[in-house]
């Protein structure tokens, strides 16, 4: 089996903002701070369901911060201080 972040780096070209180890499996991160702008949207979504298949999968875990939510700060380090080590 090929290592979760390769598999990853390589998946449809996509490259995430960070990947942070330390944790069971890496921790695929994006930060999504553009708004407005419906390709961006677009796109976000798609990475999200590509990120997330993968998280239920077992091969990674993956966090967000969207800047333009509120509490997008707190629910992002909320998200990451849940996962196991």
């Amino acid at each position: 089996m090929e290592e979760p972040l390769r598999v990853m780096e390589e998946l449809d070209g996509l490259r995430p903002d960070f990947v942070l180890r330390g944790h069971k499996l890496p921790v695929i991160v994006e930060v999504y701070g553009r708004t407005g702008d419906p390709a961006y949207d677009e796109h976000k979504e798609i990475k999200r369901t590509i990120y997330r298949t993968y998280e239920r999968e077992g091969l990674i875990h993956y966090v967000e911060w969207d800047v333009s939510e509120r509490r997008g700060k707190e629910s992002f380090l909320a998200q990451l201080n849940a996962l196991p080590k």
